[in-house]
């Protein structure tokens, strides 16, 4: 193990299970997520392919030959060392990480046909003395807004008297909507 590397210790822990993964992932982003086994953490490597020959990890080192995709960190917002000093405070703290995320990687396997994708992903999952887990990352989507207040028709107190407050109405003035106000309380 070189000096910049370091294998950290981790609790072990049980594989997560995978329900149905042998179906295509509908709205594939066209990424496999990987994450290598605890402990498993290169400061330098650029590639998981670096990482697999640092490692010696031959078997994940002949796939990722085989078929070629660009990987990188999945985690870039900070570097590896910053992000390996935020898990070691949290190991300190009551909200202390199983698993870092310094061995997660995004391989891009958007030049793949669909179909062959599966069969990819199931030969990352195989490999369980050098890869933890993998799968198949979903596309993102907008959040979800509610168009409507699904309980308004139950706030019978919004409607004009003699049920309600009439707030309805009040929402229309200026100010009725409480911007600018202000509460005292004694």
């Amino acid at each position: 193990m070189k000096g910049s590397q370091k294998r950290r210790s981790t609790p072990q822990h049980r594989r997560p299970s995978i329900h149905g993964h042998d179906n295509l992932v509908p709205n594939f982003s066209g990424f496999l997520i990987i994450r290598l086994l605890p402990g498993v953490i290169s400061k330098i490597a650029e590639s998981l392919d670096a990482v697999a020959r640092d490692f010696k990890l031959d078997r994940l080192s002949d796939l990722l030959k085989r078929y070629n995709l660009p990987s990188r960190r999945l985690i870039t917002s900070v570097s590896v060392e910053q992000l390996l000093e935020l898990e070691e405070r949290a190991q300190e703290s009551g909200f202390a990480l199983r698993i870092s995320l310094a061995s997660y990687w995004r391989l891009d396997a958007r030049t793949v046909p669909e179909t062959e994708r599966q069969n990819i992903l199931n030969q990352f999952l195989e490999l369980q003395n050098e890869v933890d887990f993998a799968y198949l990352g979903k596309s993102a989507s907008a959040p979800a807004r509610a168009v409507a207040n699904p309980l308004e028709p139950e706030q019978r107190y919004l409607n004009a008297e003699p049920i309600g407050i009439d707030a309805r109405w009040a929402w229309t003035k200026p100010g009725g909507g409480g911007t600018g106000m202000r509460f005292v309380d004694d």
